[in-house]
């Protein structure tokens, strides 16, 4: 294995021992935003842009996990789901035909602890 590869895995070692021991306060922040996948690619991507800066500035180093779902349903039933939870987050509704007021993504707050998100969003997949 070239020495570059051994390293590369080994920050990456570093990192998630990092996430796990540090208080929960000092982890990396995280921000995750769901959104429909039955979008257009370029509408897709106004929308999670519109999730992401609904917060202003992130912190630096922060991580920004986009998934998806496939309908405007199953978002609004995530967001149901997210509100029965306890975490906090920001529909985004876009008012422009042919959209007409339709909820296009869902932006969670930034968390240091990412395990009540997760608990809600584990099984939906990344955006490709």
């Amino acid at each position: 294995m070239r020495a570059s590869r051994v390293l590369d895995i080994l920050r990456v070692v570093r990192i998630i021992w990092a996430c796990v021991t540090l208080p929960i306060s000092t982890r990396p922040v995280t921000q995750y935003i769901i959104t429909r996948r039955d979008l257009p690619r370029g509408f897709l991507a106004a929308q999670v842009a519109h999730a992401a800066g609904s917060y202003g500035k992130h912190p630096e180093g922060t991580y920004v996990v986009v998934l998806g779902v496939e309908s405007q349903e199953a978002l609004e039933a995530l967001g149901r789901e997210l509100e029965r939870s306890g975490v906090g987050f920001t529909r985004v509704l876009e008012p422009d035909p042919p959209w007409n007021g339709q909820l296009t993504a869902i932006g969670c707050d930034l968390v240091h602890d990412r395990t009540p998100v997760r608990k809600v969003v584990a099984s939906l997949p990344l955006l490709r």
